[in-house]
């Protein structure tokens, strides 16, 4: 318990510092970002909007901090056709059924509720009740969106795993990386050898947390992290053995 209450006091002092110096960075950036108006790739794959296109009544204290949110484009989509929202909608450039696999290559999309799955190639099985996508792998909920270089996934209970991962939590204004992710059938994701940050994904984030582990939940609003690293300016700052941190509207603006 000790080693714990040591480690929130020192992330306590590190998360002020990190967003302090978020501010400044983001600061000198500002005016070279704006003479050139074509976004980033990356930023366009974590949904990361600049403060310019964010409207002024969404610009929270976060956002202002920040200089950007992550918008998620499909929280306007609403289905209110129960028997539309049921469908399962794909588009596939080749398509080959067998009688207990569905292959869809040449790229691909499937939407089913309020759920879309996309990639480079997908083996739908009917026998395991999985769906194994490879290459630009994303698959977007509300609220959500996971990339990866491969994907499995259990089609009754939507548990998933993806390696070479990103994630973005909308709601949560995060965003991070992991070697493995996996996201159990309650929602809470599982990450290995990843990190995160509150910043923006334009190049190095001002500041990001490492980690060895990590296990956030975002129904409770809560993440937990295993070796954890605190880097500002891509400079080690903390080394933190173990982490509890808050997710969601319950944080400050200094990360508490």
């Amino acid at each position: 318990m000790a080693s714990r209450s040591a480690s929130s006091k020192v992330l306590l002092i590190a998360y002020p510092l990190a967003c302090l110096l978020s501010s400044e960075v983001f600061s000198a950036l500002d005016s070279d970002s704006t003479s050139n108006h074509s976004p980033s790739p990356k930023i366009s794959q974590s949904d990361w909007q600049h403060i310019q296109m964010v409207p002024i009544e969404k610009q929270n204290k976060l956002c202002q901090l920040c200089s950007g949110m992550y918008v998620d484009p499909r929280k306007k989509i609403n289905l209110e056709d129960k028997y539309e929202s049921q469908l399962i909608k794909a588009n596939a450039h080749k398509a080959e059924l067998t009688r207990n696999k569905l292959t869809l290559s040449g790229g691909f999309e499937v939407n089913q509720e309020n759920q879309t799955l996309s990639g480079d190639r997908a083996e739908l099985s009917r026998g395991k009740g999985t769906i194994h996508i490879e290459g630009n792998v994303a698959i977007r909920e509300p609220g959500l969106l996971l990339r990866g270089e491969s994907a499995t996934m259990r089609t009754r209970s939507r548990e998933t795993e993806l390696h070479n991962a990103s994630y973005t939590l909308h709601n949560h204004h995060l965003y991070g990386t992991a070697e493995s992710l996996r996201r159990n059938k309650q929602g809470i994701v599982k990450l290995e050898k990843g990190g995160f940050s509150y910043c923006s994904p334009l190049g190095n984030p001002s500041w990001y947390i490492e980690t060895k582990s990590m296990h956030l939940d975002p129904e409770r609003g809560v993440g937990k992290a295993k070796g954890a690293t605190l880097r500002v300016g891509g400079l080690p700052v903390a080394y933190l053995p173990w982490i509890e941190f808050p997710i969601g509207n319950r944080r400050s603006c200094s990360g508490f």
